[in-house]
């Protein structure tokens, strides 16, 4: 597990396709496994106090989203061959949300909310922690899962042969384009 301001290995490789010199976003922590040959993160998080501003929470979704998916292109990159979900977690104040992102299918990258919790705020709400600790047992299920899966593939995978459903990544831009509305009509 890595904390704070370390950059996200699979977030640098995606921004350093554009331009060699970009460097990867930060998330605030990072679960990752720990071969020596490869490894993927499999999970991150994004966290904001209560009083942050909501525009600072939408980016930080939008992070994570990005940060989950540059994971999965990296790992088919890696020759994984296999439909893996990546974890996310965004924290804002006093409510947690947990999502997973897989490519299941042909360019969709679908992030799925998996669950949503509350913290306690004071002593007499003490009884929202069973839902924090139900969903975040789940995460660590999948995270658990998801490791042993890579793991194995890519002990397996010596010869790095090109996954089939490497085609269905898509090309992620390294800052938004706008299109005008005039081409729609």
């Amino acid at each position: 597990m890595d904390w704070a301001n370390r950059t996200s290995e699979s977030s640098a490789w995606i921004k350093q396709q554009f331009d060699p010199i970009l460097l990867g976003s930060k998330p605030n922590f990072t679960i990752r496994t720990t071969n020596l040959r490869k490894s993927i993160e499999l999970m991150f998080a994004e966290v904001k106090p209560p009083n942050a501003r909501s525009n600072l929470v939408n980016e930080d979704l939008v992070a994570l989203g990005k940060m989950m998916r540059a994971t999965l292109d990296k790992s088919l990159n890696d020759g994984v061959d296999i439909v893996i979900v990546i974890c996310g977690l965004h924290v804002i104040g006093y409510i947690g949300r947990c999502y997973v992102i897989d490519l299941l299918y042909d360019g969709i990258y679908r992030l799925i909310l998996i669950g949503e919790f509350r913290f306690p705020e004071d002593p007499t709400t003490w009884e929202t922690l069973m839902n924090c600790f139900q969903v975040m047992a789940t995460v660590q299920d999948l995270v658990n899962k998801e490791a042993t899966k890579y793991q194995n593939l890519i002990q397996k995978n010596t010869n790095q042969v090109t996954p089939k459903n490497v085609k269905f990544r898509k090309l992620m831009f390294s800052s938004l384009i706008k299109i005008p509305y005039d081409n729609f009509f």
